[in-house]
């Protein structure tokens, strides 16, 4: 068992690092610890008032990352809490707590425990309106238990926002070509008027109209042919008496 005096917490809290002298030795399966304070300090789900009080892992073999906050005499848990694990790249033989800084009026919070020789230790998952108003008023992501994700601040969310958008702004598509209007078909030539036919005339008409100069050459005609019929007679004739 680990036993911590925090009388200066105050002072401590503002560099963010606590480390302690073991009085005791701990008991190793449970990583116990005791730890006295003379001002509040918050933990995920409540605020404990000055006073000596005991953290532990629970006890558990399938998850190392349950922590319970109990009164001195270990038959009130205050808080039980999730963790996330902390790895740091060199152990010391001193328990070391890390804190948010405490301000506006608001008492530090429990930030990551670290137990003497263990390179991974605790960091400590808050509710989520918890982790808001800590991130607020210290502008430092906490990581909130619902999801194990940090939470920021307002301000800090809004520029987080702001930084996604602009990653995620896609180029504006370029303009549209206006349409060109088609030109206008050229009209179709137009067909030439048709001559007038001039109007036809039916056998009747033409059988009425008088008959002048084609009866002259058939008359010459068969008046020849007379004149040869009568010489070839003649002629025969004079062969036949001589």
């Amino acid at each position: 068992m680990k036993r911590f005096s925090l009388s200066r917490l105050g002072a401590l809290a503002t560099l963010g690092l606590i480390a302690f002298n073991p009085a005791v030795k701990a008991d190793e399966w449970n990583r116990k610890t005791v730890i006295s304070i003379s001002q509040p300090l918050e933990v995920p789900g409540v605020v404990l008032p000055p006073g000596t009080y005991v953290m532990k892992l629970m006890n558990s073999s399938s998850n190392r990352h349950i922590v319970q906050v109990m009164n001195e005499r270990e038959n009130q848990q205050l808080a039980l809490t999730l963790t996330a694990a902390a790895e740091r790249l060199r152990p010391t033989d001193k328990t070391v707590l890390t804190m948010y800084e405490g301000s506006k009026g608001a008492p530090p919070a429990l930030r990551t425990w670290y137990y003497p020789g263990d390179t991974v230790g605790q960091e400590f998952l808050y509710p989520h309106k918890q982790a808001v108003s800590i991130s607020e008023r210290t502008n430092v992501a906490v990581r909130e238990v619902e999801t194990g994700k940090p939470v920021v601040s307002t301000t800090e969310s809004n520029e987080s926002r702001t930084d996604t958008l602009i990653a995620r702004a896609e180029p504006a598509p370029a303009p549209r070509p206006e349409p060109v209007p088609e030109p206008a078909a050229a009209p179709e030539p137009q067909q030439p008027a048709a001559e007038p036919q001039p109007p036809s005339v039916n056998s009747s008409q033409t059988n009425s109209l008088p008959q002048t100069s084609g009866n002259g050459p058939l008359a010459a005609l068969i008046g020849g042919l007379s004149f040869v019929l009568a010489f070839g007679v003649r002629k025969l004739k004079r062969s036949r008496i001589n």
